[in-house]
């Protein structure tokens, strides 16, 4: 039995979008701001949260001037969960951008709205962030 054109093309569309969803779907973090003003970040890998390590800096601009705080993480009882205060002046424009490493790698940016909470989120596949980083803060510093 010969397969047809449409069920050809149906299988190629599926494998297709079956290896984005896997590549993608691998791992991913998450921030957001919990009612004592602290953050959670929630960072998950398909191969186990043992498997990655986590790293997070607060990204900004204060007077013109371009500053990067290291933020300290604190693990919490729940695997891959993390805490952070806000570490940052108040003054001036921030993101958070957080770096995973180990079985897979790679930057996420958090946008911080003025009053704190997590705006949105942009994941970047290759580099480490920091221009990204600069090409938002400039753009929200006008």
């Amino acid at each position: 039995m010969k397969p047809s054109i449409r069920a050809l093309a149906l299988g190629i569309a599926l494998t297709a979008a079956l290896a984005t969803l896997v590549h993608a779907g691998g791992a991913g973090v998450t921030v957001e701001r919990v009612k004592d003003g602290t953050y959670v970040l929630h960072s998950y890998a398909c191969t186990g949260p043992a498997s990655v390590s986590m790293t997070a800096s607060a990204e900004g601009v204060v007077n013109g001037e371009r500053k990067s705080i290291p933020l300290k993480l604190e693990p919490m009882k729940e695997p891959g969960g993390y805490q952070f205060g806000r570490t940052w002046p108040a003054k001036g424009t921030w993101l958070v951008r957080t770096e995973m490493s180990g079985s897979h790698s790679f930057v996420t940016i958090f946008t911080l709205a003025k009053e704190g909470r997590v705006a949105g989120s942009e994941w970047v596949a290759q580099g480490d962030g920091r221009h990204e980083c600069d090409q938002k803060l400039a753009a929200n510093t006008k």
